[in-house]
């Protein structure tokens, strides 16, 4: 059996109605704890990585009207704040 692991890191932007994605390679792998374990670890510190701008996709079809009819900037950009999540470190995992 194998799996594929991926690790996605998402930006929404309320002003120009943008989805922006950073995906990290999904490579299969055999469903072993060592190896599951060390995909979590790249991926992870792929996405810590990553300086924003080299997305893997952009979406922008209707999510600005769709925003501004439900959530004010404030409203929804508390929805999306980076700070009220922990970074992960990574290092510790090994």
């Amino acid at each position: 059996m194998t799996v594929r692991i991926s690790g996605v890191w998402s930006v929404y932007d309320y002003d120009e109605g943008t989805i922006s994605i950073k995906e990290t390679a999904k490579p299969e792998i055999e469903l072993d704890r060592v190896l599951v374990e060390k995909a979590i670890v790249e991926a992870l510190k792929s996405l810590i990585d990553f300086k924003p701008g080299g997305w893997t996709k952009v979406f922008s079809e209707g999510y600005r009207g769709f925003w501004s009819r439900t959530w004010t900037k404030d409203q929804f950009e508390a929805l999306h704040r980076g700070d009220q999540y922990p970074i992960p470190n990574v290092e510790s995992l090994h």
